[in-house]
Order: structure tokens, then C-alpha cells, then sequence
């Protein structure tokens, strides 16, 4: 039984494409409730410094580490900081699936 309800789908996708027909809203409805029941995984790449948390999260690890990079490096020309205040190997990647619960950044089972 799917975690998403096709029915739920279904008026959510004859609200936003009234003028879709029946048969292809149907399917389209069941492919929104087939891809929000997958497991997904995104990633969280963190840095915290002594004032500032920073976070970005990617589909990929390498995209959450180029988006936090890109607002490390605008960090540092907003703030005037030198360019070398921040070590990329300080940078936290965490993998999350979603619809899975965490403690302490571990799957609890």
C-alpha cells in the first residue's frame, strides 16, 4: 500500500491541470505518489565557524559541497574576510534519506 494516497494525488493534479484528461491526470497522479514514495537520498554538507553555521544541501554530495563552497566564497566577499578563513576539509557531508528517522546523524532501527 503506497504511503502517498493516489486519491490525494489525483485532486492535487486535477486542481493544478484542470484541463488535463482524466486518463493522463490518473497517470500522472500515480507517477507523483510512485516518486514521493522512493527513498530518496540528500545530502547536507555544514560548516560552523565561530559566529556562523552555514549549510547547503544537493541531490549529490559534490552538489551540496559546490553550493556551500559558493556561499562560503560570497560569505567572504560580504563580509571582507580573507580568502583563506575557512579550510574546505572542515566542511560536514551527511547523506539523509527521506522518510527515514535519524539520532545523532544514524539511521534509528
Amino acid at each position: 500500500m503506497s504511503k502517498t494516497s493516489i486519491t490525494s494525488a489525483h485532486d492535487l493534479v486535477k486542481e493544478n491541470f484542470p484541463d488535463l484528461p482524466q486518463t493522463s491526470s490518473r497517470k500522472l497522479a500515480k507517477l507523483i505518489v510512485k516518486v514521493l514514495d522512493q527513498n530518496l537520498t540528500i545530502y547536507r554538507a555544514s560548516y560552523e565557524s565561530r559566529s556562523f553555521n552555514f549549510e547547503a544541501y544537493g541531490k549529490t554530495k559534490t552538489d551540496a559541497l559546490k553550493t556551500i563552497a559558493a556561499a562560503l566564497n560570497k560569505h567572504t566577499i560580504q563580509f571582507n574576510c580573507d580568502p583563506d578563513w575557512f579550510d574546505h576539509g572542515d566542511i560536514e557531508v551527511v547523506a539523509y534519506t527521506l522518510n527515514t528517522p535519524y539520532r545523532d546523524y544514524e539511521v534509528i532501527k
